[in-house]
Order: C-alpha cells, then structure tokens, then sequence
C-alpha cells in the first residue's frame, strides 16, 4: 500500500482490501509480527538444506532434515515456505 500512496488514499486502499485504518497503521509501525519472523527463519533452514543437497533434495528429505534440525512443521507451512525459488 505504501508503494500506490501518491495515486490511491489510504481510505480508499483500505475500502479496496476491506482493512480498516487503524489495522492498517498499526501493521506499519509495529514491524513484522512473530510468525513472519520465525517463517523466515524457517525459509532460511529449508535453503540452507537444499544447498547442503547440491539443490537434489526434494519435499520428503528436507522435511526429514528439518526434523533432524529441532524444526516441527505441518506439511502445508512447509509447503507454503518451499513454494519460494530456491535458485
């Protein structure tokens, strides 16, 4: 939303994507939220495991390394952070 600020108001992005204002402004000055941050840390993981597999492992052997590594993540978290291009 900040990016279209000098074409759209901030009422009118809100009204489009059905946020209210304050959610909004309290979205931008509060930083990013906990589950973002650990959903990096996870993709940074999931990378590092894929590198270490000279870019062979797949789903099922990054989910096993992931375990191996501490991490418990449902199949869809997982699914949804390994969407990403690794390249």
């Amino acid at each position: 939303m900040s990016d279209h600020r000098p074409r759209f108001s901030i009422e009118m992005m809100c009204k489009v994507f059905k946020v209210s204002r304050a959610s909004y402004y309290k979205w931008l000055y509060s930083g990013p939220s906990a589950r973002w941050q650990e959903n990096e840390k996870l993709l940074v993981e999931i990378m590092d495991v894929f590198e270490e597999s000279e870019e062979t492992y797949g789903s099922p052997r990054i989910t096993k390394e992931l375990r191996v590594n501490g991490w418990t993540v449902s199949k869809n978290r997982k699914a949804r952070n390994m969407g990403v291009d690794f390249r």
